[in-house]
C-alpha cells in the first residue's frame, strides 16, 4: 500500500539526526574586526555563558562547558548579549537568535526567536525568546547574529560588519529527558554500531551526541521476553580508552530513567575501535509492552544518570517490545511516526479516542473497555489516524488463547482518519473477560494478530466484559497491578489462591470444595502487594443476583499499611444466607474507603472469586458442582400432582433450587407419577429421592425413587414410583437431581448438573373420583384405542395397565383425543388412568 514517496520521505525523517554532524551555512561579514561584534552571550543561568573576540563568526558546538544548554518546548527564556567595543555614535547594533527548531540544517526567517539593538559601547541587551511548543526535541544550533544597522532576515546573508556565534541547544520536553555532552563526539568518543536482537545500527559513526531511533523502522526495534538475559555489541569510536557504556530500560513507561532501570554498565579497556559485549536482564515482572532502551557512552566518567551532563559521548535511544506472549504485541518499526494509528474505536459504551495532541503508541494495552452481554450483536467502528489510506483490522480473543482464528474483519480506507465498521457477535453461552483487538497498518497483516512486519502502524487492545444472568458483575480494572497493588495471595480454608498481576485481573475459582454452614466463621488471609493503603473488600452473593450489594453481602472490609502485609480476617458466614453455591469475592482497590458499588471500576487493583457451598445447619446437605448448569445440564420442568414448576430452568442459573413451597399430596401404598423435563444438553440422568423420615438425608431404605436417563434436550420423560406402606404421614423433602451419569447418593458432588428440592404430603385418602369415571371415554380403531376426554384434562399425565396392575404405557394428554397403540398387546382387560391433581380418574376396557 505505500508507495514510493513513503519511501523518500523516511531520508526526510532521519536526516535532521545528522545536522550538527555537517556544518551549518555561515554568514559572510565584509568588513569583520571593527569592534562591531558579540562581547558576550548568555542563556540559562549556568547553561550557556561565554566571552569572544572580534572574530566574524565563531564555533562553539562542541565546545564543552558554558557552549551548551536544555530548553523546552512552549518555554520562554531570558538571554543577555553585550555589545562589542564599537560605539556606534546614532546608529545602531542588531543582535538576533536563531534556533534551528526543526533540525533541518538551515534557519528559516520563523526560527529568528529575537532581536534587540545597542547604541552604546558594552551594551547589555536582554533578549526574551520562546520555544514553539511544536519544536523538535534533539541536539540543534542556536546562532547569535551580531549585524550593523541591519535587522537580518537571513541567518547565513551577507554584511558589511558583524559577527556570528553558534552554539548547542539541547530541546528537551523531559519525555524523555536528553543528556548533555559538552564536548559531544568530537574527539571519537561515540557508538559506531549497535546489534542486539533484530537491532542492528552499525557503522552509524559519528552523529550529534544524541539520536532518537525508536521510529526509525526495520533494524531499530527488537521484541524481549521477561526475564530473558540479552547480549549487546556495541561499537566504539576509537576516540580514548576508558570509555563506559551503559544501558537503560524504562520498564515502568514513564518516559524517565530511575535507577533500577539501569540495567547494564561496563567499563572498556584499551584504546581504538573495539566491539564490547554487553548482557543485561530484562526483570521477569516488566509489564509487556513498547518501551524505551537508552544506550548510553561517556569517557572517563561513571554514568550514573540517563539525563546528566557529561564532557565526551554519545546517546541512541531505540525501542523494545517486551511480549511475555499473553497477548502477543505486534512489532510495528515505525509505529505511528508517519499517520497510521488508530484513532478512536466504539463499541457499545466504549468509546475511546486520542486526546488532543497524545501521541499514538505502538501497543496499548486493555486499559479501555466495553460492556456487553451473552448473546450481544452489535457494531464495531474503528477510525484510522492521519495517513491517506491504511488497513483496519480487528480480532475478538473470546478463547483466551491468542488471536490465531479470531478475526472479525479487514477493511482497507482511504483518506485521513477514515471509518471501518466490523460485526461483533458474542454467542449465548460465553461469560467473562475478552481482549477486542484493533490494529491499524500500511500492509495486509496475516490474519493472526500477532505479525507487525516492522513496518507503519500501532495495535491497539480492548478490554471485553461479558455479563449473563445469574452470573457476577465484571469490573474492569484500568492498570490493574502496574502500581504495586492488588492481591498476592488469599487463603481459604487450607488452599491458596493468587491474584491475577495481568489482565483481566481477576480469577474465579470453582476447583476446590469449600463448604460453611449459614453462621459460620472462618479464618482467611490476604497477602497484599508493595502498593500500601490499598482496600480490600470481601462480598458474597448469597441471592446469586450478581450485583454483591444486598443486605449483609458486604461481610468484610481491610486495609494494609505496609507492602507485603500478612491481613488475617474472621469470615462470618450471614446466618441469613439461602442454602446453595454462592460467589464470595475478594477485591482490591486504590484507597482506605469502602467501594460505593461492589460492581464499580477501579484504576488499579485485583479480585478473586471462590464458589462457596452453604448450608442451613438444621437442613440438608448440598451437592457441590463446580460447573453446575453453565453447560447446559439442568432441570427444566417437575410435575407431580399439584406441583406444576414447569419451564423454569436455564444455562448459568442457580446450582441450588429450593421449591418446598410447592407442594403435592401422595397417598400410600399407590403408583405416583413423577414428569422430569430435560435441560439443554440431552443425555443426563434425572433422580429422585423423598427424605420419608424426615432426618435430613436421603440414604435411609427406600427413600431413593429411581432415576431415568433422558435422551433429548427438553424432554419429559416419566418415573413411576410408590410410597411404601408404613411410611408416616406428613409433610416430607423430595429432591430431584439433573447429574451426568445415575446416582444413587443424593449429596455427592458431581461436576455439573442441578438440584431442586420440593415438599410432599402423604396421606392415606385414595383421591380416586368415581363421579367422573364417566368423563373419560374409549374409541377403538384397527389398530389402536383413543382416549376422548374433556379439554380441562389437557396437560395432565395417563398411564395404561394390564390387568395385573404392570404400567405398559405412560404420557401426556396434549389433546382432546390421544392414541393408545395396542397393536404390541395381547388381547385381554386393559385400564386408563388419567391423573388430575391429587385425584385420578379410571376407565377400564378390553382389547
Amino acid at each position: 500500500m505505500k508507495t514510493s514517496l513513503r519511501i523518500l520521505l523516511l531520508g526526510c525523517v532521519l536526516q535532521p539526526l545528522a545536522s550538527l554532524a555537517q556544518p551549518y551555512c555561515q554568514p559572510t561579514f565584509n568588513f569583520p574586526q571593527q569592534g562591531i561584534y558579540i562581547s558576550s552571550f548568555e542563556l540559562n543561568a549556568g547553561g550557556i555563558g561565554s566571552s569572544s573576540g572580534d572574530n566574524g563568526y565563531a564555533n562553539f558546538v562542541n565546545g564543552g562547558p558554558g557552549t551548551i544548554t536544555s530548553v523546552a518546548p512552549g518555554s520562554m527564556y531570558s538571554s543577555i548579549v553585550q555589545a562589542g567595543s564599537f560605539d556606534p555614535i546614532g546608529d545602531m547594533e542588531y543582535y538576533s537568535v536563531w534556533v534551528d527548531l526543526d533540525q533541518s540544517g538551515s534557519f528559516s526567517l520563523n526560527e529568528k526567536l529575537a532581536v534587540g539593538t545597542a547604541v552604546d559601547p558594552f551594551e547589555s541587551i536582554v533578549l526574551s525568546l520562546t520555544i514553539p511548543a511544536n519544536a523538535r526535541t534533539g541536539y540543534s544550533l542556536l546562532r547569535v547574529l551580531c549585524t550593523f544597522n541591519v535587522d537580518p532576515t537571513d541567518a547565513c546573508g551577507t554584511y558589511d560588519v558583524g559577527e556570528a556565534e553558534d552554539y548547542t541547544v539541547v530541546i528537551d520536553d523531559g519525555a524523555p529527558c536528553i543528556p548533555l555532552y559538552s564536548l559531544g563526539t568530537s574527539s571519537g568518543n561515540y557508538i559506531d554500531g549497535f546489534v542486539m536482537g533484530d537491532i542492528n545500527n552499525t557503522g552509524s559513526g559519528s552523529v550529534p551526541s544524541y539520536s532518537d531511533f525508536t521510529t526509525s523502522g526495520t533494524g531499530y526495534i527488537t521484541a524481549v521476553v521477561p526475564g530473558s538475559i540479552n547480549t549487546a555489541t556495541i561499537g566504539s569510536g576509537g576516540g580514548g580508552e576508558n570509555d563506559t557504556y551503559a544501558i537503560w530500560v524504562d520498564l515502568d513507561r514513564d518516559l524517565s530513567f530511575e535507577a533500577n532501570e539501569l540495567l547494564a554498565s561496563q567499563l572498556t579497556s584499551g584504546f581504538g575501535v573495539q566491539s564490547t559485549l554487553v548482557s543485561f536482564t530484562i526483570p521477569v515482572s516488566t509489564e509487556p509492552g513498547y518501551t524505551r532502551m537508552r544506550v548510553m557512552s561517556a569517557n572517563e566518567q561513571t554514568l550514573t544518570d540517563a539525563c546528566g551532563t557529561y564532557l565526551y559521548g554519545e546517546t541512541e535511544d531505540y525501542t523494545i517490545v517486551i511480549d511475555d506472549g499473553t497477548p502477543c504485541i505486534p512489532v510495528f518499526g515505525y509505529q505511528g511516526s508517519d499517520g497510521d494509528y488508530v484513532s478512536a474505536v466504539q463499541l457499545a459504551d466504549l468509546n475511546w479516542s486520542l486526546a488532543p495532541g497524545e501521541e499514538p503508541q505502538g501497543y496499548l494495552p486493555p486499559v479501555y473497555g466495553a460492556h456487553l452481554s451473552a448473546g450481544y450483536s452489535g457494531t464495531l467502528t474503528v477510525t484510522s489516524g492521519s495517513y491517506e489510506n491504511d488497513l483496519l483490522t480487528a480480532w475478538l480473543d473470546l478463547d483466551g488463547d491468542g488471536f490465531s482464528g479470531d478475526l472479525i474483519g479487514e477493511q482497507e480506507v482511504n483518506g485521513p482518519f477514515a471509518t471501518a465498521t466490523f460485526p461483533v457477535n458474542i454467542p449465548d453461552d460465553f461469560v467473562g473477560y475478552a481482549v477486542l483487538r484493533v490494529i491499524c497498518s500500511s500492509a495486509y497483516m496475516n490474519n493472526d494478530g500477532c505479525a507487525g512486519l516492522g513496518s507503519y502502524g500501532t495495535t491497539t487492545d480492548f478490554a471485553i466484559a461479558v455479563g449473563h444472568v445469574g452470573m457476577p458483575c465484571y469490573p474492569l480494572y484500568a492498570s490493574g497491578t502496574s502500581a504495586g497493588g492488588g492481591i498476592d495471595s488469599l487463603v481459604l480454608g487450607s488452599h491458596t489462591y493468587y491474584g491475577l498481576l495481568e489482565y483481566p485481573y481477576a480469577t474465579a475459582h470453582v476447583e476446590n470444595e469449600h463448604r460453611f454452614d449459614a453462621g459460620e466463621s472462618d479464618v482467611i488471609q490476604i497477602r497484599s502487594r508493595a502498593a500500601t493503603f490499598n482496600g480490600y473488600t470481601l462480598l458474597l452473593d448469597m441471592n446469586n443476583d450478581g450485583d454483591f450489594s444486598d443486605p449483609q453481602e458486604l461481610v468484610g472490609f481491610l486495609t494494609n499499611s505496609e507492602p507485603d502485609e500478612l491481613i488475617t480476617f474472621t469470615l462470618i458466614i450471614p446466618a441469613i444466607c439461602p442454602p446453595g453455591q454462592h460467589w464470595l469475592r475478594v477485591r482490591c482497590h486504590p484507597g482506605t474507603a469502602m467501594l460505593g458499588d461492589p460492581c464499580q471500576e477501579t484504576d488499579f487493583g485485583n479480585m478473586i472469586d471462590v464458589l462457596l457451598v452453604v448450608e442451613d445447619p438444621n437442613g440438608p446437605c448440598i451437592p457441590f458442582s463446580p460447573e453446575w448448569t453453565t453447560q447446559g445440564d439442568f432441570i427444566d420442568g417437575v410435575q407431580l400432582g399439584t406441583i406444576e414448576n414447569m419451564s423454569t430452568g436455564g444455562a448459568y442459573a442457580a446450582a441450588y433450587h429450593d421449591h418446598t413451597a410447592q407442594s403435592a399430596d401422595l397417598m400410600v401404598g399407590q403408583a405416583a407419577p413423577l414428569f422430569i423435563t430435560s435441560g439443554a444438553n440431552g443425555g443426563n440422568s434425572y433422580s429422585a429421592w423423598i427424605d420419608y423420615n424426615n432426618d435430613n438425608d436421603f440414604d435411609d431404605t427406600d427413600e431413593l425413587l429411581g432415576w431415568i436417563g433422558i435422551a433429548d434436550p427438553y424432554a419429559t420423560e416419566l418415573l413411576i414410583f410408590n410410597v411404601p406402606p408404613g411410611t408416616s404421614l406428613g409433610p416430607k423433602r423430595m429432591r430431584v437431581r439433573c447429574v451426568p451419569t445415575g446416582i444413587s447418593d443424593a449429596c455427592v458432588s458431581t461436576p455439573t448438573g442441578e438440584t431442586e428440592d420440593y415438599t410432599v404430603n402423604i396421606n392415606v385418602n385414595t383421591g380416586v373420583l368415581t363421579a367422573t369415571i364417566a368423563d373419560l371415554r374409549l374409541l377403538p380403531t384397527t389398530d389402536a384405542v383413543q382416549l376422548l376426554t374433556d379439554a380441562s384434562l389437557i396437560g395432565n399425565s395417563y398411564l395404561l395397565l394390564d390387568a395385573t396392575g404392570r404400567t405398559l404405557l405412560t404420557g401426556r394428554i396434549t389433546a382432546d383425543r390421544t392414541d393408545l397403540p395396542m397393536l404390541d398387546f395381547a388381547h385381554g382387560a386393559y385400564t386408563v388412568q388419567v391423573l388430575h391433581g391429587d385425584a385420578r380418574q379410571v376407565k377400564r376396557f378390553v382389547w
